[in-house]
């Protein structure tokens, strides 16, 4: 059986990687602002669980059809439950397996 040395300490290892070029920039992160992403002080509010009027929201237009379905979407899976059999499922599956 023919064994290789990997190990990366050992002497007279052969350069992996090519060397980077002088002229190749360095890639940097960076932010970028989203100009098209403001919500009004109203959505603010009623997300925080002020009261607003329904007026205000409607004016907002899409944010507010946005996260009215967010928080229709939430209280569906808040009313979920697990079936009461699901337990004795998952303890026989960690018997057998």
């Amino acid at each position: 059986m023919m064994m290789e040395h990997l190990d990366p300490r050992e002497s007279g290892r052969e350069e992996l990687a090519a060397p980077r070029a002088q002229s190749q920039d360095p890639m940097i992160d960076r932010e970028v602002p989203l100009e098209s992403a403001t919500m009004s002080s109203a959505l603010h509010a009623w997300l925080d669980g002020e009261p607003v009027s329904e007026q205000e929201l409607k004016a907002d237009g899409t944010s507010f059809a946005l996260w009215s379905g967010v928080q229709a979407e939430v209280g569906r899976r808040r009313s979920m439950t697990t079936p009461a059999s699901m337990s004795s499922q998952i303890m026989d599956a960690i018997a057998r397996g």
